[in-house]
């Protein structure tokens, strides 16, 4: 084989049409290059569409291969999360009492300032309970409360809003964050499994309490639901911030 003179390496051989080869028909490193990356995506491509589903095809034809859902956790070992319920009749005592209620609502603050309110927990029981991951939340969305300590045996346990100034005189268990909407809403309780303990209130309007005076809406018996208006009463015993019983037990019928 032979070219016409030396050539350049860019220009082909008039000839021999040999520009791979040119400079005396000897392959060049950047036309060798050139050819072992076209060569390479050829092959990727082969593989991409031939030989990889082909592949897949064969897996899923194998014995004991099938397409169906992936297996249940139940059964293969994989701890389960709870599910979410909102069965109120979980946790309750004989006579039908929530073991954990939201007993007080002052949803209208204190004299000294109306942004100070506080809402109540009471453990019905005679055991303590772990409160550590539970939440109390509105279904406004505010406040939404992670709780945390422990609701000692027929005792109260008090959320107090922004600082422990919010109630004079009595010891907060809880700070939390956000108003409570003057004109109603709905708070639920949820265990640390996302049970739904206790819920209280309404969307509508407060089922009790006052602006003037600054009274709260105290829970009366225990077994009636938070949502129904008879479960519930205007406070009528002064303490520092009004009327109510942070933290003490309820009167007129509560406990």
């Amino acid at each position: 084989m032979r070219c016409l003179g030396r050539t350049k390496s860019f220009i082909r051989c008039r000839r021999e049409a040999a520009w791979l080869f040119c400079n005396h028909h000897r392959l060049q490193p950047w036309a060798a290059m050139l050819f072992l990356v076209s060569l390479l995506g050829l092959l990727a491509g082969l593989y991409r569409d031939v030989i990889e589903p082909w592949a897949s095809e064969e897996e899923q034809q194998r014995p004991g291969k099938t397409r169906g859902p992936p297996p249940d956790a139940s059964t293969s070992g994989t701890a389960v999360a709870p599910p979410v319920t909102d069965d109120l009749s979980a946790d309750r005592s004989d006579d039908g009492t929530r073991e954990v209620i939201i007993s007080e609502i002052a949803w209208m603050g204190t004299s000294d300032n109306p942004a100070d309110e506080w809402i109540e927990l009471r453990n019905t029981t005679s055991r303590s309970i772990a409160l550590t991951g539970w939440e109390l939340n509105a279904d406004t969305g505010v406040p939404r409360i992670r709780l945390k300590g422990t609701l000692r045996p027929n005792a109260h346990f008090l959320l107090e809003r922004s600082d422990d100034g919010t109630v004079p005189g009595v010891k907060a268990d809880q700070i939390y964050k956000g108003p409570l909407v003057d004109t109603g809403e709905i708070l639920e309780l949820r265990d640390a499994q996302g049970r739904l303990i206790d819920r209280a209130g309404s969307s509508g309007s407060w089922f009790a309490g006052s602006k003037s005076p600054r009274a709260s809406m105290c829970r009366g018996d225990p077994t009636v639901p938070g949502t129904s208006e008879r479960g519930w009463y205007t406070a009528t015993t002064p303490y520092a911030g009004g009327l109510g019983t942070p933290k003490a037990p309820n009167a007129a019928g509560g406990r």
